[in-house]
């Protein structure tokens, strides 16, 4: 298995869900269908979603590649209603956000970009209106956004199994925390919470946290998620793949 991610985050996704061969994700934020995607891996195995994209041209992309997702040309916000849109040039495409906090980060640059106005909706009510049951993953990589998205859903109601958060600020994180989850590890890029409800055996954790901290992330875990049975078979199979990990990483 190869990362599309730009992180190696869908390699993590893929330990951590323990080898799910189909579930439904949700990306806000999604960018590109292919290029730094969290999720093509996912799609391409016979998952299906929703990727929620405000600018049109990267929209497109999505319409184009991804035609068994549900995508939307819009933003999510703590409400509806409308709210300026900042799109970067194509040299900086990664700053594109609605949050002015970032806009004053980068007003010093020489980057050009465009201002408009982009409808926004509530996490909550794109879930609501598409019939959203169970969510394998929410990734949430919106340039500073982060508060306002998790303030639009129904956290009650809607609870995904992993929640991954571009760590931009962490102001959002008592926000999580509020609504019951709880922080498993960061990669410096992302944060992964997880609910009380999904029990991950602590040896998968401690084996991730290794791994991403000695920055083999994708190096590293494709062999374990190869073999997605060690995660189910027990303690000793999955103490025996990590082992062989750490063997390969001290070479």
């Amino acid at each position: 298995m190869r990362s599309w991610a730009q992180n190696g985050e869908d390699l993590v996704l893929q330990v951590l869900l323990q080898g799910r061969t189909n579930g439904f994700y949700v990306d806000v934020g999604g960018y590109h269908p292919t290029e730094h995607s969290v999720t093509k891996h996912f799609y391409d195995s016979g998952w299906r979603g929703i990727n929620v994209e405000p600018i049109p041209s990267r929209f497109q992309s999505f319409e184009t590649e991804r035609p068994r997702d549900i995508n939307l040309n819009l933003g999510l916000a703590a409400r509806a209603g409308t709210m300026t849109l900042r799109e970067y040039d194509e040299a900086h495409a990664g700053w594109s956000s609605m949050s002015a906090h970032m806009h004053e980060l980068h007003g010093a640059s020489d980057a050009s970009y465009v201002d408009y106005e982009v409808p926004v909706r509530t996490l909550a009510e794109i879930l609501e209106e598409h019939g959203v049951e169970a969510i394998d993953f929410l990734k949430i990589d919106v340039e500073g956004f982060e508060t306002e998205v998790i303030l639009g859903n129904d956290w009650a109601r809607w609870r995904p199994t992993i929640v991954v958060v571009e760590r931009t600020g962490d102001s959002w994180h008592s926000l999580l925390e509020t609504a019951g989850y709880r922080e498993i590890f960061n990669d410096s890029l992302n944060s992964y919470f997880a609910g009380p409800e999904y029990r991950i055996p602590e040896l998968v954790l401690a084996g991730i946290r290794r791994l991403v901290t000695e920055g083999a992330t994708e190096q590293a875990i494709r062999q374990v998620v190869a073999r997605p049975s060690d995660f189910i078979g027990g303690r000793d199979l999955l103490r025996g793949a990590f082992t062989a990990i750490g063997r390969r990483l001290r070479r």
